[in-house]
């Protein structure tokens, strides 16, 4: 509303159907100059937000014209309705009833967000959850959980009273998998869905979600629809159908006992300086070539290497928050963090020769430690006779 002239709700809702939900403009409205007897103009817009499901942060609102100097008002702030906290739990297969020994907890963003009847989901990738787990509020928040249930593999559980003036902190404990015998071994994400906020009822149909099918009459917490009909398709954003569910990277390991951690093959050369490595007979580019630190250490990309040796790329587990590198492989469990001149393998800790550095957004570790790490024996490589840097490392070569 602009000084009583309606900004004509019906251009909201044409410029949601035209697929224009990032910017909008509206026709210049000229003003009469204003008499010094009167009041100052005042000009009240409502705004209808729509953004992603994962999208987090302030959003910024830009006013310039003719008659104002160019200004930015934070006009609001979208906050994920929850944090999930957990730990990795290594199992090996244990078919029915196989218990995870550590709890998930579940903390909500503000006191209130979760209004009554919000219904959550748990699942494991590629693996069901077994029997009924258990699902208790903190005392301070006031909230209260019913209908903790396993449904199709899920764990369930809704909510029953509103968290009042602390926000609730939710315990997910007795948790237990119902596991395929041939699940091949490595890490498996916990992933978590407030199925009421994004209008589906399963993890599946959450998985299968599409901002073009969202409507103004479905309920979402991150959407307002006020200015329009409820057969109004608004568009939540067209990147919707990647939204990241996932909880807890590698929140299960699955261990062979007795696998072979040291069976690599593949002969491994590796240029200093370039951006490639040779695997076996395949050209593998790279993002960061390795290099000489500082220090004098050889230094090598972290992720190449060992993807490059037959490592599953998801298997290679990297903690943005933690700055850490997990490595799983076999019955082998190897984690580095940036900066420190420790890794850890199986829990262990072994000193490096030179702390773990990040180079153009990649790992990199001392040639001899990677190699200890990963358990390749046959380490050898080249040097300058004049400078006595090494020009090229070689893994089981046979040289």
């Amino acid at each position: 509303m602009v000084d009583g002239i309606d900004l004509d709700r019906e251009d909201f809702i044409d410029a949601y159907d035209n697929g224009e939900y990032e910017y909008f403009e509206f026709d210049k409205r000229i003003f009469e100059e204003n008499d010094s007897d009167n009041d100052p103009y005042e000009m009240d817009v409502t705004f209808t937000l729509v953004a992603d499901p994962d999208f987090e942060g302030d959003v910024v609102l830009t006013l310039s014209g003719d008659a104002m100097e160019e200004q930015e008002v934070t006009i609001a702030k979208f906050v994920k309705p929850y944090t999930v906290s957990a730990q990795q739990n290594d199992l090996t297969i244990d078919y029915r009833n196989t218990e995870i020994p550590t709890d998930v907890v579940i903390t909500e963003a503000e006191a209130g967000l979760w209004e009554k009847g919000t219904e959550f989901a748990l699942t494991l990738d590629k693996i069901d959850f077994d029997d009924d787990a258990s699902v208790t509020a903190d005392d301070k928040s006031g909230m209260e959980i019913k209908d903790v249930k396993t449904k199709d593999g899920e764990i369930r559980f809704t909510v029953d009273s509103e968290s009042d003036d602390e926000p609730a902190t939710l315990t997910v404990s007795d948790l237990t998998l119902y596991m395929d015998r041939n699940l091949p071994a490595g890490a498996y994400d916990l992933n978590m869905y407030a199925l009421d906020m994004l209008g589906v009822d399963s993890a599946e149909k959450a998985e299968d979600f599409d901002g073009s099918d969202y409507k103004a009459a479905d309920k979402g917490y991150l959407t307002q629809t006020l200015l329009a009909d409820e057969d109004t398709t608004v568009f939540v954003g067209d990147e919707s159908d990647d939204i990241d569910y996932t909880a807890k990277t590698g929140f299960v390991y699955i261990v062979t006992a007795g696998s072979d951690t040291t069976g690599f093959t593949t002969k491994l050369t590796v240029p200093i300086g370039e951006n490639y490595l040779i695997a076996g007979e395949t050209k593998v580019e790279l993002d960061a070539p390795a290099y000489i630190n500082a220090e004098g250490y050889t230094m090598l990309p972290v992720r190449a290497i060992s993807t490059s040796l037959g490592i599953d790329n998801n298997n290679v587990l990297w903690d943005q928050a933690t700055k850490t590198v997990t490595i799983l492989y076999g019955d082998r469990i190897i984690s580095m963090t940036a900066g420190a001149s420790v890794m850890y393998v199986n829990g262990s800790s072994i000193p490096t020769s030179s702390s773990v550095e990040i180079v153009n957004d990649r790992t990199f570790l001392p040639m001899r430690d990677l190699a200890t790490a990963l358990g390749v024996t046959d380490l050898t490589w080249d040097t300058d006779p004049t400078t006595g840097k090494t020009t090229t490392v070689y893994m089981n070569a046979n040289r």
